[in-house]
């Protein structure tokens, strides 16, 4: 329940609270002045519809803050969740970024090589991974084709294959 809702609840909650006071308070007053039985009851009727939407205030307030506590407790249980997939997903990339380091070595590939490699592997553009080291987006493309040329592979798709393909066998 947002906080605009739980102030319109409290003000339509209070609002009526007043009304049946204040219809109360006239009743008493019309009691001491022998003002007729019908009278006083369409006042106690009034009285009685006010006290009904104050207790349908409550009931829905009562019934928002369950909700919010069930929906608190799968949230908690959703970001425990989360956060045990992330540990667990860490602990399995750093061993891959172990093999692709090897491969990396197998290949020959310099230390720019190797920076390129994981960008393109990423998904970076060329434009992006030139950015992203300060050199242009020619000098990108060279090391690129070196890199598919050392480790004989097509290009880019080849090149991101042979790392994250077995991960969906």
């Amino acid at each position: 329940m947002t906080k605009v809702h739980k102030r319109e609840r409290f003000i339509i909650t209070s609002i009526l609270s007043l009304i049946s006071l204040l219809t109360i308070v006239d009743v008493i007053g019309d009691i001491h002045e022998g003002l007729p039985i019908k009278h006083l009851i369409h006042e106690l009727g009034l009285v009685f519809i006010c006290l009904s939407g104050i207790s349908y205030q409550l009931f829905l307030i009562k019934n928002k803050n369950q909700d919010l506590k069930v929906f608190d407790a799968k949230n908690k249980e959703l970001n425990a969740e989360n956060i045990e997939f992330k540990k667990q997903l860490q602990n399995r990339l750093s061993g891959a970024q172990s093999l692709i380091e090897e491969m990396f070595t197998k290949w020959s590939l310099s230390k720019g090589e190797r920076d390129i490699a994981i960008l393109l592997i990423k998904g970076c553009s060329m434009k992006e991974i030139a950015e992203t080291r300060g050199s242009s987006e020619s000098t990108v493309r060279q090391q690129a084709s070196s890199i598919y040329s050392k480790s004989n592979l097509e290009g880019r798709r080849e090149l991101t294959a042979f790392f994250i393909e077995d991960l969906f066998n």
